[in-house]
């Protein structure tokens, strides 16, 4: 997914990736990425669009949470036992209203529409195998 992104949205995933909470959520104002990454509002615009597949907005637009980030920061499975899960947690929490979730599992669990279904069911390649057919 990424390698397919047009340069400017990589630096923008970027950005957004090394400046969002510990959850992935990141406030968005076009005119502070604008002045952070030295692209004019209308290309910030414009890559966030592109970036469509990786992020999900609030019902009111003014924030994002990047799809897989807690799985990218192996931070799955969420335990609340662990003092920086228990924050994760308490951010999923605060969110679900601005995007219209009931629990904090659909944040995690969210399907993307234009995501494939699902991967092959065993690897294509050559070598040692995992035990598929």
């Amino acid at each position: 997914w990424f390698i397919d992104l047009k340069p400017t949205e990589k630096l923008l995933f970027i950005y957004l990736y090394e400046t969002c909470d510990i959850a992935g959520f990141k406030e968005i104002s076009t005119r502070k990425i604008s002045f952070d990454v030295c692209f004019d509002e209308g290309k910030v615009k414009g890559a966030l669009e592109g970036l469509s597949r990786g992020i999900l907005w609030s019902k009111d637009n003014s924030t994002i949470f990047l799809r897989n980030f807690i799985k990218q920061q192996k931070n799955l499975p969420l335990n609340e036992n662990n003092p920086a899960h228990k924050l994760i947690i308490k951010l999923l929490t605060q969110h679900l209203d601005l995007f219209d979730f009931t629990d904090i599992n659909q944040f995690v669990n969210h399907k993307n529409p234009d995501a494939p279904l699902e991967g092959l069911p065993c690897p294509a390649g050559k070598g040692k195998g995992n035990g598929c057919g």
